[in-house]
This record gives C-alpha cells, sequence and structure tokens, in this order.
C-alpha cells in the first residue's frame, strides 16, 4: 500500500509540474504576442513622428510665403501706387476699385476706405473740392450703401 501512495505523490507532483510548465509556456506566449505589438506601435510612431515635423515644416512655410505674398499685395493697392497695376490682374486697376476691393474683403474698414478715397480726390483734384465736393461725394456713399443694402 505504501507504493501506492508513494505513486500518487509522484504523479500528482508531476501533474503539478507539467501544469507549471504550460503555464510559463503560455505566459511566454502572452508575453512575447503584447511586446510584438507594443514594438510594432512604437515603430510605427517613430515613423510617423519624422514625417508630422516634416509636415508641419512645410505648412508653416507655405503659410509664411502666402502671408509674405499678401503683404506685398496689400501694398499694392496703398496711395503710394496708385498709378500701378495690380499683379493679380492682367488689366490695370483704377485706385477708387482697388480700394473698393480692399474694402469688400475687409482689409480696410469703412472709416478708412472713405479717407482714403477723400485724399485720393482731393490729390486729383488739386487740393481743391469744386470738381468733386465733399456733399457729392457723401450723396453717392450714402446711395451706394442704400444701394448695398
Amino acid at each position: 500500500m505504501e507504493w501506492r501512495s508513494d505513486t500518487r505523490a509522484a504523479s500528482t507532483l508531476t501533474e503539478i509540474l507539467l501544469w507549471g510548465i504550460v503555464g510559463l509556456i503560455a505566459l511566454m506566449v502572452v508575453i512575447t504576442i503584447v511586446s510584438a505589438i507594443v514594438s510594432a506601435v512604437v515603430g510605427l510612431l517613430m515613423a510617423l513622428i519624422p514625417i508630422l515635423v516634416l509636415g508641419a515644416l512645410i505648412y508653416l512655410a507655405v503659410a509664411y510665403l502666402r502671408n509674405k505674398d499678401s503683404m506685398s499685395n496689400a501694398s499694392n493697392y496703398g496711395l503710394d501706387s496708385l498709378g500701378g497695376s495690380s499683379p493679380e490682374t492682367s488689366t490695370p486697376q483704377s485706385p477708387q476699385d482697388r480700394l473698393t476691393e480692399q474694402y469688400v474683403r475687409g482689409e480696410i474698414s469703412e472709416e478708412e476706405y472713405e479717407r482714403r478715397i477723400g485724399e485720393y480726390v482731393d490729390r486729383e483734384s488739386g487740393g481743391h473740392s469744386s470738381s468733386y465736393g465733399s456733399s457729392d461725394y457723401d450723396t453717392d456713399r450714402s446711395r451706394s450703401r442704400e444701394f448695398e443694402r
């Protein structure tokens, strides 16, 4: 009888050892799979980060160049260049047309628009407002405001 109890104890010990080995193998497989997934995600991120940084730099460069171009184009609409033509169009525009475009695009306020038009009219009339009086100008502006509404 003693022999059977020793055999049972040995088989129980062997069974425990076998299940322990199976458990360790399963744990190693799970750790290997998780490690592979984490490595793939980290590798993907490490590949995407330089691409994102490069894209951001390109975006900033393009935005800077666009802003620089728009600033130089806006200076072409000032009173200093009233005789020049706009680089965006092939036909020359009148100074009033350029100022009106700026006003419509919201680049200048209504007060600034009126001030600059008034300066242009004064300059064209040689400082005299007899050819186009301020009351005529105000009447025309009020009519155009009514038309815009």
